[in-house]
């Protein structure tokens, strides 16, 4: 297991995909494990399908594991699932209400899903959070303008079209 989560920071994400195998062959039921390997599942393989089989176990023999929850919904958002993403990553905030990653990712899988007030309520507490959330911001006035409220929606534009850290970088 050790093994496998040194090998996630190496070009090659093989070895760590074998390292967790080896981990499941010793003990199949290793939640922590098996959220491993779905996150490099998700992140490096793009098989979203793989990734929440690995995080439907974890989640069974784990009931309480937040982070299994929140790599649900993600993983369901990048598959498309919008609902199935919006139900996941609700689960996951019931535990980390103020988790900004999973509160934008909430918003957007409604955005995407037409949920556009729900999406705005999400973005809000973001904007909450967070009051320079470009992210939040951009996509609170998307929201906005899918509900015809133009004025708000600019306003949140253009508020979130500027965004001086990621100005400078870009600079660089």
């Amino acid at each position: 297991y050790q093994r496998g989560m040194l090998g996630e920071h190496t070009r090659d994400k093989q070895p760590a995909f074998e390292d967790y195998e080896s981990a499941l062959d010793l003990k199949p039921n290793y939640p922590e494990v098996l959220l491993r390997r779905a996150m490099l599942y998700c992140e490096y393989k793009k098989d979203y399908v793989l990734a929440v089989g690995d995080l439907n176990k974890a989640t069974e023999y784990r009931p309480d594991f937040p982070e299994a929850y929140f790599w649900k919904g993600k993983s369901y958002y990048l598959g498309t699932d919008y609902k199935a993403a919006d139900k996941e990553l609700t689960t996951f905030l019931q535990t980390d209400s103020e988790s900004i990653e999973g509160l934008v990712l909430l918003g957007a899988a409604r955005l995407n899903s037409n949920n556009f007030s729900g999406a705005i309520k999400d973005y809000d507490k973001v904007i909450e959070l967070e009051a320079k959330n470009f992210i939040a911001l951009t996509n609170r006035g998307l929201a906005k303008g899918s509900m015809k409220n133009f004025e708000e929606a600019m306003k949140d534009l253009d508020t979130g079209s500027f965004d001086p850290v990621f100005s400078e970088r870009e600079r660089d």
